[in-house]
């Protein structure tokens, strides 16, 4: 049996004096927000209420595969490529660093670390905003934040720059970006939600190996332009 009760479908018996459906409450209509099932103990049993300004869960079940739930997860993937992979690579980084900012490797190590804190502690906030509706808004920003980082990082040209730059807006940018990813694609899927995950977790290592086969010659042009002038001050001095 299927009634409604404030733009809500119910499915099963309903009780419109007390407010309790003794079936779980599945879609609402027009995409109304304006009630949704929460449980609630009563003597030792579990019953569902009504409860207004919470979201309904869809009844609908995920695509698990399909055009569009694969599309997600090469976005993922290449999302994940763009911020793990990013992170991977910093190893190829930190020995240009050391040799033109004339730093410890322990003082660069700090850019990297921090990033990464970022990224998993960002995430604890930005999984929040994308249950709240904001997954486009953490999407725009956390990719403005990651080029505006990656730009900032070549003009740098003391640690403090490198640190603010690198560590801090791009580690900013990839917390914005790698919880709200995974949580979105586990529900395009149910039995095949570990292939889906374990793929977009790819981009991670694919990361790691483009980035570095990428910079590797510009770093090695750097470094001989590097030693070169140092000869020539030797030769001068």
């Amino acid at each position: 049996m299927e009634q409604k009760v404030d733009n809500a479908v119910i499915h099963g018996p309903f009780d419109f004096e007390t407010q309790k459906p003794s079936a779980l409450l599945v879609s609402v209509t027009e995409g109304s927000l304006e009630s949704s099932v929460y449980p609630q103990s009563t003597s030792g049993s579990t019953e569902h209420v009504l409860r207004p300004g919470l979201l309904i869960p869809s009844a609908e079940p995920p695509p698990n595969g399909g055009l569009i739930a694969w599309t997600q997860v090469l976005m993922g993937h290449l999302l994940v490529f763009n911020g793990f992979g990013y992170v991977s690579s910093f190893g190829l980084f930190q020995a240009y660093y050391e040799t033109t900012l004339n730093h410890s490797a322990s003082d660069i190590s700090w850019v990297g670390s921090f990033q990464m804190f970022l990224l998993f502690f960002i995430g604890t906030l930005s999984g929040r905003a994308m249950d709240a509706g904001y997954f486009r808004t953490l999407i725009v920003t956390g990719c403005s934040m990651q080029l505006l980082g990656v730009f900032a990082t070549s003009l740098c040209k003391q640690y403090w720059q490198l640190f603010l730059a690198q560590g801090v807006v791009q580690g900013l940018g990839n917390g914005l970006l790698f919880t709200p990813t995974v949580a979105l694609i586990s529900t395009y899927f149910t039995t095949k939600r570990a292939l889906a995950l374990g793929f977009a977790a790819c981009g991670a290592p694919t990361g790691g190996m483009i980035f570095p086969t990428v910079s590797a010659p510009t770093g090695r042009i750097c470094a001989y332009r590097c030693d070169a002038a140092e000869v020539n001050k030797t030769g001068m001095g």
